[in-house]
């Protein structure tokens, strides 16, 4: 006839089971954090407008504010063209004025700067 744990060593075993698991979900959120951190505060916003001027060498684009998306850009409603800085952006397709451009970006010491520049009008035009 096999030997059964006791009531108290089947306690012990579960709770050392349970120290284990939570300090493993401890280790994995630690991690996630950690990792998923600074890519989260990278996003920041989003604002679509159309581009009025480029300037590669300055690192800068201006786009309009168009009256369509004033309400969905995270941006004071009252600015007609909104200047944003390139110098760490990552960029696709080059813009010409008058395209179609999506920005995210954040807001440092007063300067909207890009992330990410994406050319819609472009992309669109790929596509078909």
């Amino acid at each position: 006839m096999p030997i059964r744990p006791t009531r108290t060593r089947r306690r012990e075993v579960a709770r050392k089971f349970s120290k284990l698991v939570g300090g493993i979900l401890a280790a994995a959120l630690l991690v996630l954090t950690l990792g998923l951190g600074p890519a989260l505060a990278l996003t920041g916003k989003v604002f679509q407008g159309t581009c009025v001027s480029f300037d590669e060498g300055k690192s800068v684009m201006v786009l309009k504010n168009d009256k369509n998306e004033r309400d969905k850009n995270p941006v004071d409603k009252n600015l007609v063209e909104v200047s944003f800085d390139l110098t760490d952006a990552s960029m696709g397709m080059r813009p010409s004025p008058g395209d179609k451009i999506r920005i995210s970006f954040v807001e440092k010491d007063g300067k909207f700067c890009a992330h990410k520049v994406m050319n819609v009008t472009k992309q669109n035009l790929f596509k078909k």
